[in-house]
């Protein structure tokens, strides 16, 4: 399950300041057309040596609690690769969880929405990786993105949230000439 780099990205959720965000958050955070970019996040992964970079994704159907996305990341010059991928979303006591598969049966990864920001699009999620520890991801819609080249709208709630965590910048200008 390493495979997933997914940034959830996709998990984004629609949340009042301070209020813990709910399904119909979610929903509605990934009922988008735009892309939605992991442009931070708390890990690396890597191909053949070469770091996953340029990471967003793509809506191809949100139905009721069932999600589908395509997943795409470059590395190396210019090799893009493309991971069809499934999600559920769930309401939890306190969050809202999207469960992420390679496949619309077996298990996935939850992802769990920490914090969203509606008016920027940005907003933080959380997962354990393959060790148990947590893991943490900023994502943010495409248009929003355009509008804080330095500094990412909610990158102040990653490091709220995340305190210790490492930020891997996953995002250039150049990955939107070449998407």
């Amino acid at each position: 399950m390493n495979f997933f780099i997914v940034p959830v990205f996709s998990a984004l959720a629609a949340a009042a300041l301070g209020a813990d965000p709910t399904k119909n958050d979610l929903y509605k955070a990934l009922n988008t057309e735009q892309r939605i970019w992991t442009p931070l996040r708390s890990y690396e992964r890597s191909t053949n040596n070469e770091k996953h970079r340029c990471i967003y994704a793509k809506k191809t159907s949100l139905q009721g609690d069932n999600y589908q996305f395509d997943q795409y990341y470059k590395h190396g010059v210019e090799k893009w690769v493309t991971h069809h991928l499934y999600g559920t979303l769930i309401e939890s006591e306190k969050s809202a969880i999207l469960t992420v598969k390679q496949s619309p049966e077996g298990h996935g990864i939850q992802y769990t929405l920490r914090y969203w920001d509606q008016n920027t699009h940005c907003g933080i999620v959380t997962f354990k990786n393959t060790e148990g520890e947590d893991e943490c991801e900023l994502h943010l819609w495409e248009d929003d993105l355009m509008r804080s080249p330095s500094q990412y709208a909610c990158e102040w709630k990653y490091d709220e949230i995340c305190p210790k965590a490492e930020k891997y910048m996953t995002y250039t200008q150049e990955c939107l000439t070449s998407a």
